[in-house]
Formats: C-alpha cells, structure tokens, sequence
C-alpha cells in the first residue's frame, strides 16, 4: 500500500473522530444551555441558604472542628490524639546555564534543533531567534529573523537540521536555512484561517503538517471559539499535498498533539 492510500485511510478514520467529539460537542453545548436555565433557581436558593445562615448564628449549638497542633518542626497532633510526621523534601538548587536576552516581548515557543546544538525562539514581538548555548559550539547559525507580525510556532527540520520553519498570525510559513541565512520558501495559509497555531515535521519524510485557526464570530461560545483546520506540506516542491481537516472547531485541537511519523 503506497504512502497515498495509507493517508487516505488514516484522514477517513480521523473524520470518524472529529463526527464522535463533534457530536460529544454538541451535546455538552445544550448542557449549558440547561445549566443556564437553572440559573434562576439557583439564586433562589442560595437567598433561602443566607437566611439559615442568620439561624445558625443565633443558635447555641456548637460542632467539633478539626484541629491540628503543631508540636514542632516536624510533628503534627490531629484532633484524634495521633501524632504524624511532616514528609521531608531535599531541597533543589538548579543552576541556569546561559541566559538569552534579545526577546522585548513573550516568547510563544522554543525548539531544540535535531542535532541538539542550536536553539530556535518565537517571540510576540515579531522576531524568531537562533541561539548557540554550548560555547564549543561554532555561533556561525545565530541569527535573527524579523517577521513583522507576532509568532505562534515553530519547529525544526529534522533529517537536515538546516531548515527551521515558522508559523505567523497573518497566514504565512516562512523556511529559514540557518546556514545561508536567509528565507528560501513563504507559504500561505488560506485567508480564512490565519494563525499558524502548531508546526511539525515529520521524521522520515520530507513533509510537515501545520494547524492553522481562524477567528471567531459564531452566536454561541463554542462558534466564538473560531474554527482550524490541518493542512499537510511538501517540503521539496513546497506545496500543499493534503487538507486532513477544512473546518473543525478550534477547541477540539485542546485534545489533539500534532504529531508526526512514517505513512
């Protein structure tokens, strides 16, 4: 069975789930809508619940509370007459190994690179950078890309080690070749989903899916939420092979991990 039909096969069964959550989905959707129905009654009680409260206060009875004593660094006496002790934890020091300033906003993601002597860093401030932590290693990859809108992923190429690819809020997958230090390939999202929320590449092949997402501005919470979809890339004629998903709600990616491997 070639690599198509496996895929085909796999986005068949994958529909299958999405119908399963979407209908799970759904049914939790009127759920809330009875939840707030009951709002109403809710109230009423809690007012029926601050008059017993007055009673109470006005009442002699007392109750038996649980009491701890503390007899010292490490014991405690419960109100049973049983005396317990603390669990001790060794202390922790950790020790940073390098700090990387540069970032002048919140850093979305970081990535080790395949071979494990670079780090790549996406920022909201529109940059991704390159840093080399080992001062053995040669600092000859560093750099610092300027995107011009806020970054939401990142993720390296795996087999080479040379491509670092990029995912933006304004529908754009940039390929940056760390060794010639330049954008090889811009990739566009469709309009309608325009923040690349999640990239992977896959381990063996030279192909990486990206997730993207669009804004909400349906008439319920869920439908606010926005919708995404999964797109899977060609990443030697840099074009889209598959769309694994065209519109499913964006929260039910809360229960998906991108993940890649051999189709």
């Amino acid at each position: 069975m070639n690599a198509t039909s496996l895929l085909k096969r796999d986005i068949t069964q994958l529909n299958i789930k999405l119908s399963e959550l979407q209908a799970l989905l759904n049914e939790k959707e009127t759920q809330l809508r009875q939840f707030k129905s009951m709002e109403g009654n809710i109230s009423s009680s809690s007012n029926l619940h601050e008059e017993s409260t007055h009673m109470s206060k006005d009442s002699p009875e007392t109750f038996p509370q649980e009491v701890q004593t503390e007899i010292g660094q490490d014991l405690v006496v419960e109100n049973d007459g049983d005396v317990s002790r603390e669990e001790d934890f060794d202390e922790v020091n950790v020790e940073h190994q390098e700090t990387f300033l540069g970032h002048t906003s919140p850093i979305s993601r970081c990535r080790f690179s395949a071979s494990g002597n670079n780090i790549a860093s996406a920022s909201l401030d529109g940059t991704a950078r390159i840093w080399t932590y080992d001062a053995s290693t040669p600092a000859s990859r560093n750099a610092t890309i300027y995107c011009g809108t806020e970054i939401l992923s990142l993720d390296w190429e795996c087999k080479s080690d040379r491509l670092l690819l990029i995912g933006t809020s304004d529908a754009c997958i940039k390929a940056w070749n760390v060794d010639a230090k330049r954008v090889v390939c811009d990739l566009n999202t469709t309009e309608a989903f325009p923040s690349v929320l999640d990239i992977k590449c896959s381990p063996v092949e030279p192909i990486f899916v990206s997730a993207a997402a669009s804004g909400g501005s349906g008439s319920n919470y869920f439908d606010n939420l926005g919708f995404a979809s999964l797109t899977v890339w060609n990443m030697k004629t840099w074009k889209a092979m598959f769309f694994l998903l065209e519109k499913i709600h964006q929260q039910l990616l809360l229960y998906v991990s991108i993940t890649m491997g051999r189709f």
